[in-house]
């Protein structure tokens, strides 16, 4: 598939500084890209995304926690292709909640008394978060961006309307080995940067953003 125009829906639990990272890559190999916010409600998600999107033809690339919300994305955009960057697919009227791993995660979290989690680099032991961004500095930057959100946000269902375009799937080790084998099993375009991690995007830029088109040329 030849396509110009890029556009990287991110997680609602970080800031934008990893979609711009990797659209400056992008960038550099000749396209054009969008990064829009990423709101915690799914409304304004949707609403947000449909703004930034090009007039002309685009894939709809989406991150992380971003993955589920692809479809109800692209029942408004209509996006040429979509493309899952170490993300679970979407499942219609799921709530994130319902996968055991992440309620039980969810569930040791202090949530204050307003209904609101630490950020996301707070969910983790601080070596983990060293370990997906080894510089200082840089790890500063993501971490003073990443906001709070709501535990109830994690068990709202999302929908996830019929999608009849093509999709591909980027993983970033097998961090979602599921999701991967998920989508080749329904003959998806499926590539794996085996050595980074979660945050490949801010971290390894060129390498995702070649990877990324690798998987948008075999659509």
């Amino acid at each position: 598939m030849n396509v110009d125009s890029i556009v990287l829906a991110s997680s609602p639990a970080i800031g934008p500084l990893t979609m711009r990272t990797l659209a400056d890559s992008l960038g550099s190999l000749g396209f054009d890209v969008a990064t829009p916010p990423a709101p915690s409600a799914l409304d304004r998600f949707v609403s947000v995304v449909r703004h930034h999107c090009p007039g002309g033809p685009f894939v709809l690339v989406g991150f992380s926690a971003a993955g589920p919300r692809l479809y109800a994305v692209a029942d408004v955009t209509h996006p040429l292709a979509i493309v899952f960057m170490d993300a679970r697919l979407p499942v219609a009227d799921v709530a994130p909640d319902a996968e055991s791993a992440l309620a039980e995660l969810l569930d040791r979290l202090p949530v204050d008394p307003e209904g609101w989690l630490p950020p996301w680099p707070q969910w983790w032991p601080t070596e983990v978060m060293t370990s997906l961004i080894p510089d200082d500095g840089l790890r500063a930057r993501f971490v003073a961006e990443c906001p709070r959100l709501e535990r109830a946000m994690y068990g709202v269902p999302t929908p996830a309307p019929d999608y009849g375009g093509p999709c591909g799937y980027l993983a970033f080790g097998n961090g979602y080995a599921d999701q991967r084998d998920l989508a080749a099993g329904r003959g998806w375009p499926v590539a794996t940067l085996d050595d980074v991690g979660h945050l490949a995007p801010l971290v390894a830029p060129a390498r995702v953003a070649t990877a990324l088109i690798d998987v948008i040329e075999r659509l």
